[in-house]
This record gives structure tokens, C-alpha cells and sequence, in this order.
């Protein structure tokens, strides 16, 4: 025979069951609704090229990380890491968050790249300067996306073609 404590916990078990499965309906909508957005800021922006450029900033900010003791009695030489790398980060992220600003961006991000090697360590290995030189160009030879044509396209007749080619005679004066 059920108990009443059986019966109690059959029925909260049912209870809790839509609530279960609305909130992982909600993390499901709220990852498609993430994954819609994301889609559509990398698509109206140089995204793969502000990616590369932190990416190259990452390995030009790793190398020069040197206590802030060297850097005071380097001087300059010793901050100047410090200077690309930023400078390299600045450029990727404003590539993500300015895109009308792209060409700006990508100029001076390619020619802090290619500095890089004599200020920084080789341009970060060589690694560094070579991410942020692919950064700069993929910005600077990104254009908008075109629109995407979603229906089939027209087939052409030859009589929708026939209409088309048809043009009115205008005398022309000799």
C-alpha cells in the first residue's frame, strides 16, 4: 500500500517537473539568444582581425613582463614592451568596439607590429609582431558582409528575357 509520505513526495515530483523544464528551456533561449548576438557583432565588425591583433598583444605584453624595478632603471628601453603591447591591445579593441574607426586601427596597429621588433624583444619572438601584423591586414581588407538572399533565385525566361531586350526604336538625327 502507498504511504502518505510516498504519495506527498510522488506529487511534488510532478509538481517540480514543468519548473525543471522551464528553466532549462530559459538557459537554452538565453544561449541561442547569445549565440544570435555574437553572430551578428562578429559579422558587422573586423572581428577575426581585432582577435589576432590581442592575440599578438598578448605575446608582445607576455615577453616584456619584467619587474617594475627594471623597467624605472631601464627607462625607456625597458617600457617600451609595455608600449606596443598596449598600444597593439588598444588597436584590437577598438577594431571590435569602433568599426567605422577600422582603418585608423589597423594602420597603426600594423606599424606598432612591425616596430615591435626593435622595441620589443624581437617583436615578442618574432611571434608577437607576426599576430599583429595578421591582425592589421585582416582589418584593413575587412569590408561589410554582404546581405544574404535567403529565397531561390529567378530563372529567366525567354520570354521575360524577350520583354526585356525589346527597346523602342528612336530616330536618331543624321
Amino acid at each position: 500500500m502507498l504511504t502518505d509520505s510516498v504519495l506527498e513526495d510522488a506529487v511534488q515530483e510532478t509538481e517540480l517537473a514543468p519548473v525543471a523544464i522551464s528553466h532549462v528551456q530559459r538557459v537554452k533561449n538565453l544561449f541561442n539568444d547569445g549565440r544570435i548576438w555574437f553572430r551578428g557583432f562578429r559579422r558587422t565588425r573586423p572581428f577575426w582581425g581585432g582577435l589576432w591583433m590581442l592575440v599578438g598583444a598578448y605575446f608582445l605584453l607576455d615577453m616584456s613582463m619584467v619587474p617594475i624595478q627594471v623597467i624605472v632603471k631601464a627607462g625607456l628601453t625597458g617600457l617600451g614592451g609595455w608600449l606596443t603591447g598596449g598600444t597593439l591591445l588598444l588597436c584590437g579593441l577598438a577594431t571590435w568596439f569602433f568599426p567605422t574607426q577600422k582603418l585608423f586601427a589597423g594602420v597603426i596597429g600594423l606599424l606598432v607590429a612591425i616596430v615591435s621588433i626593435v622595441i620589443s624583444n624581437l617583436g615578442g619572438l618574432f611571434v608577437g609582431m607576426l599576430f599583429g601584423v595578421i591582425g592589421a591586414s585582416m582589418t584593413l581588407g575587412w569590408g561589410p558582409a554582404k546581405p544574404r538572399s535567403f529565397g531561390r533565385k529567378k530563372k529567366v525566361t525567354e520570354e521575360a528575357a524577350a520583354q526585356d531586350t525589346e527597346l523602342e526604336e528612336i530616330e536618331t538625327p543624321a
